[in-house]
């Protein structure tokens, strides 16, 4: 498998909203990003040679998720993302060509990004500091200026919500 940008892409899709079962990978979004999915569809396809299917989820409303069955992707993949384990940046995207940095970058912004009502682009958000300092290092790398908030639990909690502890970076 050649690192290229597609790759770099899909595993920042994963990063930001995917999980590795047992049997299959899936990525979940709402159903404004289809396209995003059907682009995952398209790698799994060109590069791995499997079939994925993107359907609502089974939860009701605008949630929808991509699964891919496959025991060999799932190996691969699981080195990449594991649950409840930190994520880490590959070493092949992290030492790659500014494209390829740069798609994993936008696969965790098509994931897990979003622009504010005030224009503030956040990249992510994660429960995982020591993966939004490598989003950080990575953003700078291309020259572009970050910074990671923190956000308590105890905060969150104060506004209603449940939860964790987590970092969001804005850019």
């Amino acid at each position: 498998i050649t690192a290229n940008e597609d790759l770099a892409w899909l595993i920042g899709l994963i990063h930001g909203d995917g999980y590795i079962g047992k049997r299959s990978i899936e990525i979940s979004s709402i159903d404004s990003e289809w396209q995003t999915l059907e682009r995952a569809a398209a790698i799994f396809s060109d590069i791995f040679g499997k079939d994925s299917k993107i359907s609502y989820d089974s939860h009701g409303g605008r949630g929808i998720r991509l699964r891919v069955n496959s025991t060999h992707l799932v190996k691969l993949f699981g080195k990449i993302k594991t649950p409840n384990e930190p994520i880490k940046i590959p070493e092949f995207i992290v030492s790659g060509t500014r494209s390829v940095r740069a798609a994993y970058l936008a696969g965790v912004m098509d994931s897990d990004g979003r622009i504010r009502a005030d224009g503030v682009i956040e990249q992510h958000t994660t429960v995982y500091e020591s993966w939004a300092s490598e989003i950080r290092t990575l953003l700078s790398g291309l020259g572009i200026s970050s910074k990671s908030r923190f956000q308590s639990r105890h905060d969150h909690r104060a506004l209603g919500y449940g939860g964790q502890d987590y970092w969001t970076t804005n850019i």
